[in-house]
């Protein structure tokens, strides 16, 4: 809302005002993926496959043209997982913040990353400073009392809105999560997301944990809270290149140990 409201000093065309910020995250997305794989695995075809593979997956592509948050979301979660490996606490503490103001499920990967932390603490070669520390909590702080300055919750009133509204879901939840996941021909790329956990499990390194904790932690907070994966599982649609990660860790070994 901040950047589209200042592109809207230029134009008043609310279509232009929606599709730059859309069409420039999702093209961050696709570059910050690029170097996420690159962090992941040693083969040098890899992350150009894997960038195509990004771009051309439907669920994907299309949030590049909606006009919301999603790919901002995407965005900043690529960018605090590869600050998390590449121990930038800093830049990890500055997008986490800012993830957590572009939508506050993303509070997620932030536990998913400590509980990384905690279970990698001795294969990292430094640790989060304090300034880091407080920089993520300041950003939080001050996105709870945004909300509460404007509507008396810590949270977006949207927030309330939407579980009051679909509460009533649920019935189809694992099915709908199933198709988003794994149908419509990606089943290859979750089998071999099956594969990459299977590896990433098996290795002791920092941001390994991340990636599988962040999608379980996401599909669970949803099935409690909002079992309902309305307009092409919108909300669900960030843990998409985390499955998809896994899968291109899963075929990279795969290929490696055949090889």
């Amino acid at each position: 809302t901040f950047v589209e409201s200042i592109i809207f000093l230029v134009t008043k065309d609310e279509f232009v005002v929606a599709l730059i910020p859309c069409i420039a995250a999702f093209a961050a997305s696709a570059f910050l993926f690029y170097l996420v794989v690159r962090e992941f695995t040693k083969l040098a075809w890899v992350p150009i496959a894997s960038v195509l593979l990004f771009i051309a997956s439907p669920s994907l592509l299309v949030i590049s043209n909606w006009g919301m948050e999603t790919g901002l979301v995407i965005a900043l979660l690529l960018w605090s997982l590869l600050s998390y490996r590449r121990e930038k606490w800093e830049q990890l503490a500055l997008a986490l913040g800012l993830a957590i103001w572009a939508r506050p499920d993303t509070i997620v990967l932030a536990l998913a990353i400590g509980l990384d932390y905690l279970f990698n603490r001795k294969v990292s070669a430094s640790k989060p400073g304090v300034k880091a520390i407080l920089l993520l909590i300041v950003s939080v702080l001050l996105y709870a009392g945004f909300n509460y300055i404007l509507s008396g919750t810590v949270l977006p009133n949207t927030f309330y809105a939407k579980l009051a509204y679909y509460k009533s879901g649920g019935a189809g939840f694992w099915f709908q999560l199933w198709t988003l996941v794994a149908g419509e021909g990606k089943i290859i790329v979750f089998v071999f997301a099956a594969i990459g956990i299977a590896w990433t499990l098996s290795e002791k390194r920092r941001g390994n944990l991340s990636i599988i904790l962040y999608p379980i932690g996401m599909i669970l907070l949803y099935r409690w809270k909002l079992p309902f994966l309305y307009q092409d599982g919108r909300y669900l649609i960030p843990i998409l290149p985390f499955v998809l990660l896994l899968g291109v860790i899963g075929c990279a070994r795969s290929v490696s140990w055949f090889a």
